[in-house]
């Protein structure tokens, strides 16, 4: 008889006694509402990892080359050192 109805929710609802129908009516609702917030919860959960996550890369790279500019940066240090003393040898 509600073939026409099978993927939708379905209240029976009586006219001389709504209150039952209404419950059921106000309870739907309710764990419908609850339902989209958490999915909406996750949703915002997973977008913030995937920041957190784009930031921890960002932030690995960052330090890579920090650390390839500290090593060249003594690299030039010892050059130059070793510039002044063979300088200062041949005078």
């Amino acid at each position: 008889m509600l073939g026409m109805l099978n993927v939708h929710e379905h209240f029976p609802f009586d006219m001389e006694s709504p209150h039952e129908g209404l419950l059921r009516l106000t309870d739907w609702v309710h764990k419908l509402d609850s339902a989209t917030r958490a999915a909406a919860y996750e949703a915002q959960l997973t977008q913030a990892r995937a920041q957190m996550e784009a930031q921890e890369a960002a932030l690995a790279q960052l330090q890579a080359q920090a650390q390839r500019d500290a090593a060249l940066l003594l690299l030039v240090f010892v050059g130059a050192v070793a510039a002044v003393a063979l300088l200062a040898r041949s005078q």
